[in-house]
């Protein structure tokens, strides 16, 4: 009887595990079907919708201060490298050695510096503050 039952068991075992584990049988719809229930928000929920918030502000305030500056915020990939180039040796050299050693011209090295160092100056100028 003992060895019965014990088979009986382990045959209703793997039908749960069939029915738990197996394939699903339901509809996209049953799957995602709205409950009606609405979560309420966490700390850390609260807090990134905070910080969003800030990030929001700060990108309006700054499109406030440039929008009618010719400047630009960043620089792309070859005009920080010029820029590097600049910190790292402009005591050294002159614009003619840059423009060979950098592959550009000397107009475009010109130009790329004092857009820099307008950036720079328009940064030095304004405090920061929100108006």
């Amino acid at each position: 009887m003992k060895v019965k039952h014990h088979v009986a068991q382990q045959i209703l075992d793997e039908q749960d595990y069939e029915k738990n584990n197996g394939p699903i049988d339901m509809t996209a719809d049953q799957l995602w079907k709205y409950s009606g229930k609405v979560e309420p928000y966490t700390a850390e929920y609260l807090n990134i919708l905070q910080d969003e918030n800030e990030r929001v502000e700060f990108i309006r305030y700054y499109k406030r201060r440039i929008k009618d500056k010719n400047i630009f915020l960043l620089l792309n990939s070859t005009e920080s490298r010029i820029i590097d180039y600049f910190y790292t040796t402009k005591s050294n050299l002159s614009l003619i050695q840059m423009s060979k050693d950098l592959g550009h011209s000397k107009t475009y090295i010109s130009s790329i510096i004092s857009k820099h160092l307008k950036i720079q100056k328009d940064d030095k100028n304004n405090t920061g503050k929100l108006p």
